[in-house]
């Protein structure tokens, strides 16, 4: 048996062996990076979910306060400026982001 060849034929298989695990290694490291992006595009689709359902309370409490002021509240309170700038404000609202 020629030793030479022997190694020959050990080093063919090492590398072979060493360019699937390097492969594999890849393959995870591809799946784990494809996994971050859904996360933090998921992450970012629920900032904005969070961001327009703040927007909506921001843009609405001042109507709804204005309107439960006038069902039973003291209306004297209430001026027509005063109770038309939160509706105006919560319509243009809705004319911008209508969801």
């Amino acid at each position: 048996v020629d030793l030479n060849r022997c190694w020959d034929i050990y080093g063919l298989f090492g590398s072979i062996s060493g360019f699937g695990s390097a492969m594999n290694n890849a393959v995870i490291a591809y799946d784990r990076y494809r996994l971050d992006k859904e996360k933090s595009a998921e992450i970012r689709i629920a900032k904005v979910a969070i961001l327009i359902f703040c927007l909506f309370l921001i843009s609405w409490t001042p109507y709804a306060t204005i309107a439960l002021t006038g069902c039973f509240g003291n209306r004297n309170v209430i001026t027509p400026m005063f109770g038309m700038l939160p509706a105006v404000a919560a319509k243009i609202v809705s004319c911008i982001d209508p969801w």
